[in-house]
């Protein structure tokens, strides 16, 4: 069933995030915790880790209505990274800080805006991820070279750990480059974000979105496969997999083949709570066949 995938590798069921270390480490990707309350509850419907929404340094609206198209096996959204700004999420975080493993997902238009936020929020996060992969700002994705450059001058100013979120926009071999070249600033990476896709459908004048669920997860193998074939184990660069992981089936061949740990929000959104503990599963299947 895997014979074209890589020879099993490092599989024990537990991978530290942090400060943090987790047992069948199955967490919600960012996206649907816009609140604190959110990620509360998260947390409470079984998901390990917790990754909060994507916030920006200043309050965003997102695109226009609709701006979502369900099916069975998949979901377009062009949400734009709507989301109540850092100033109102600090004070959030003020009055009720989360205690158990949790991500804080940031996005800037420039580097000094990734900078000032890592700066502002610093004192209340122990575990950051850059997004550099959403299709649906007004901004394009940084090329490879941009990429690497940034970075290195972002993680330059902290000395929490920072997981970067790449795009499929780029190539499986351009993804394993900024591995390579941005190894020794990063804690590891967030594989994959939403496919971009365009549909009549959504608000938007570009008519522009992601597309997530089942259908990608070919996608995610792919970039996973490159990206292994340099650091073949979660010690040798912890991976953080999501795109399309909607099985136990799915979380064993990720976390068996691949040395990841998983993460979903398309299959929590179609599922329902219990995918968590379904993904669970998959990890400790593979983690006895090891």
């Amino acid at each position: 069933m895997f014979s074209s995938s890589p020879s099993p590798v490092n599989a024990e069921c537990h991978a530290k995030l942090g400060k943090w270390t987790l047992n069948t480490p199955v967490g919600l990707s960012s996206g649907w915790a816009d609140s604190i309350e959110k990620m509360f509850i998260a947390h409470k419907l079984g998901a390990r880790f917790v990754t909060s929404k994507t916030i920006t340094l200043h309050p965003r609206r997102g695109n226009p209505r609709p701006r979502i198209i369900r099916g069975e096996q998949f979901l377009i959204n062009s949400m734009g990274l709507p989301n109540p700004g850092v100033k109102s999420w600090i004070h959030s975080l003020r009055s009720s800080l989360p205690t158990f493993p949790w991500i804080q997902s940031i996005f800037g238009h420039t580097t000094e805006e990734y900078i000032l936020l890592i700066e502002l929020l610093e004192p209340f996060v122990e575990v950051f991820e850059l997004n550099f992969s959403c299709p649906n700002t007004e901004h394009d994705l940084p090329d490879i070279e941009t990429a690497i450059t940034q970075i290195r001058d972002i993680t330059s100013i902290t000395n929490k750990p920072v997981f970067v979120k790449l795009s499929p926009s780029n190539t499986p071999k351009g993804n394993r480059r900024i591995a390579e070249k941005a190894r020794e600033n990063i804690e590891g990476l967030v594989l994959i974000n939403t496919v971009p896709i365009k549909h009549r459908g959504l608000g938007n004048p570009a008519k522009q979105g992601g597309v997530s669920g089942s259908v990608i997860f070919p996608e995610l193998l792919r970039h996973l496969r490159e990206v292994r074939s340099v650091f073949p184990t979660y010690d040798d660069l912890p991976i953080i997999a999501t795109g399309g992981i909607n099985s136990p089936q799915r979380a064993f061949l990720v976390k068996k083949q691949y040395d990841s740990i998983v993460s979903t929000i398309t299959g929590f959104l179609q599922e329902g709570p219990r995918i968590f503990n379904l993904l669970a599963h998959g990890l400790k299947q593979a983690c006895k066949k090891s």
